[in-house]
């Protein structure tokens, strides 16, 4: 969790905090979305997500 989030930190270029992590993923998802044209759907297990092609 803790990589992600400074992931997410060094992608947006400024400090994230995990309650703003919802809507990190949130536009991230979007932005996947605009680039590649694919939906991001979360994993059926509950773990992760994958790419609804």
């Amino acid at each position: 969790m803790a990589d992600f989030i400074q992931y997410l930190s060094l992608i947006e270029e400024k400090d994230l905090k995990k309650k703003n992590l919802v809507v990190g993923i949130g536009r991230l998802k979007r932005k996947i979305l605009i680039q590649t044209g694919y939906e991001v759907i979360k994993c059926r297990y509950g773990y992760g997500y994958t790419i609804n092609s």
